[in-house]
């Protein structure tokens, strides 16, 4: 019954072949550990990246590939999971072959038999430079918009309509304000709530213009009168995101009588040189983009 021993004897040979080429082959680097952390196994994705051998990086040699300002804190953290036996994850730079530095999200988990008891540790390590740069940038790009946001003398709202049972907009709700949407609208801590709620007589005509702007992703400017507020306004709406949002960005200005004279003898001056006449300053239809 030699043979038997044998075929067993090549199966399991083979297995441990094509697990070995499954583990070289994976984007991760890997490796596996005793019970006690000591790691006695890497993937080839290990030595490619590192430049190193397994005579370098038995045991806890891999310390040698950590930055100085994180080594000791990735050691304190790898050595309490060991010995809690809980999940680790940690994310800290690790040296290349080429000198560089990249950022790595590295996990471990224990592996145990069917007793519970723990027979060693097998663990990965991503590559997350990317990620991590892509997100450190739109951090970035986002506090310069909230510096933008709070700091611009012009009021800024985004607004979600609200659709009826036939799918018409009836109402819209505020989403977002600046700190100078207050000053210019004389409406106060509004995000969340609708505009029917605010003042359920104000113009549906308002309305009407911000949902024509969400469908049709058209840019539009009009000067309007307010009459819930008692207040004229100079607008500019753009759709915000995707159609399927009904979301749109509004900012917008408070009109001073001064300035409302100003546009109609404006218009006066155009209509006597021969511009083609545009719709009447007393309405919130859009008017004419010069």
């Amino acid at each position: 019954m030699d043979w038997v021993g044998q075929a067993v004897r090549e199966q399991q040979t083979g297995q441990a072949e094509f697990w070995q080429v499954l583990a070289d082959n994976i984007p991760q680097l890997a490796w596996v550990a005793d019970p006690s952390g000591w790691i006695y196994w890497y993937n080839r994705r290990w030595y490619e990246f590192t430049g190193t051998t397994l005579a370098d990086m038995e045991g806890w040699g891999w310390k040698a590939l950590h930055h100085p300002d994180e080594v000791e804190r990735v050691v304190e953290s790898f050595s309490a999971a060991i010995k809690s036996g809980e999940p680790w994850e940690d994310v800290f730079p690790l040296r290349g072959g080429n000198g560089e530095y990249r950022q790595f999200l590295s996990r471990a988990n224990p592996i145990r038999d069917p007793s519970g008891r723990i027979t060693h540790w097998f663990g990965t390590n991503t590559d997350v430079t990317e990620q991590l740069e892509t997100e450190r940038k739109l951090r970035r790009s986002e506090e310069r918009y909230r510096s933008l946001f709070k700091s611009i003398d012009e009021g800024f709202c985004l607004v979600e309509l609200i659709d009826d049972e036939t799918g018409k907009a009836v109402d819209y709700r505020f989403v977002e304000t600046n700190p100078a949407f207050a000053a210019q609208s004389g409406l106060h801590e509004v995000a969340g709530k609708t505009i029917r709620q605010i003042a359920p007589e104000y113009e549906n005509l308002w309305v009407k213009n911000y949902a024509k702007v969400a469908e049709t992703g058209e840019p539009l400017r009009f000067v309007g009168f307010a009459g819930a507020l008692n207040r004229w306004f100079d607008v500019y709406a753009f759709r915000f995101g995707d159609a399927s949002e009904r979301q749109v960005a509004v900012c917008c200005s408070a009109m001073c009588p001064r300035k409302r004279t100003a546009r109609r003898r404006c218009g006066r001056a155009r209509r006597a040189q021969g511009w083609p006449p545009g719709r009447s300053r007393r309405s919130t239809r859009p008017l004419r983009s010069d």
